[in-house]
């Protein structure tokens, strides 16, 4: 296998395909994201994607995306100056023998909180004679600061 890397030019069609996700989805990422996307090919194939972008310590930074086995180092390899990488599980043997060195690890856990009650908090308000400022009252039109509902 042959891979080349190049940025992002534009390849919805092959990217969503690679990915599993529809074009709009691969466009709205790209915006929503910011930064740049590397791209492994081989020969008209995507084969790997990451993601670079600097961080607001200025540190620039890397998380690989979808990745076939012997894409993550030619991607690493195009980024031009020091960087940090976020990986999953998944990808951590295939960066083992590339050099880097691991800084930290951090989880991400769910925590199962129950929707707190609709409740209002504080008492009457003395400006609009006990109502709440944020409901409607139909012989005063709209409430102040809502939109006219």
């Amino acid at each position: 296998m042959v891979v080349r890397v190049a940025g992002f030019a534009g390849e919805y069609a092959a990217l969503a395909a690679w990915t599993g996700q529809s074009e709009d989805e691969v466009r709205a990422g790209e915006h929503y994201h910011g930064g740049s996307h590397l791209v492994a090919w081989d020969g008209d194939r995507i084969v790997g994607v990451a993601h670079r972008w600097h961080d607001r310590d200025g540190r620039q930074r890397l998380q690989f995306r979808k990745c076939r086995t012997g894409t993550h180092g030619p991607l690493a390899r195009a980024v031009d100056g020091a960087c940090t990488v976020s990986i999953g599980t998944r990808d951590a043997p295939a960066l083992a023998g590339l050099g880097f060195v691991e800084t930290g690890r951090w989880r991400e856990y769910a925590i199962p909180v129950a929707p707190a009650p609709s409740r209002r908090i504080g008492g009457p308000d003395r400006r609009t004679g006990g109502r709440d400022p944020g409901t409607h009252d139909p012989d005063r039109g709209s409430a102040e600061g809502t939109c006219g509902s």
